[in-house]
């Protein structure tokens, strides 16, 4: 798969909640744009959605297309942010204690 990095971004989840990257990226092996990661702030754990196939909540579990493999995503995406455009992001997500550098 050939992922293009689209954007990246830090949020806080609340003031309680687990701080995470969101990740928008393209995979145009498979012909999949405006996909979209959430990355848990250790960056060990990737769950992906295709923004573009968001069902209604009445259509959750009749239809079946937007299931991603975040496991195999994680990888990809860790190799596509090793890029020099991203390559703070990459630092701040896979690398650093502290994410403060990117906030």
């Amino acid at each position: 798969m050939a992922i293009e990095i689209r954007d990246v971004a830090y949020h806080r989840n609340g003031i309680a909640g687990l701080p995470f990257f969101v990740v928008l990226f393209n995979d145009t092996d498979e012909g999949m744009f405006n996909q979209v990661a959430t990355i848990d702030e250790d960056g060990t754990d990737c769950r992906v959605i295709n923004a573009g196939l968001v069902v209604t909540a009445g259509e959750i579990g009749t239809r079946h297309m937007n299931k991603w493999r975040g496991d195999q995503y994680l990888s990809l995406i860790k190799e596509a942010m090793q890029d020099r455009e991203y390559r703070v992001w990459y630092e701040a997500i896979f690398e650093d204690e502290e994410t403060s550098d990117v906030e």
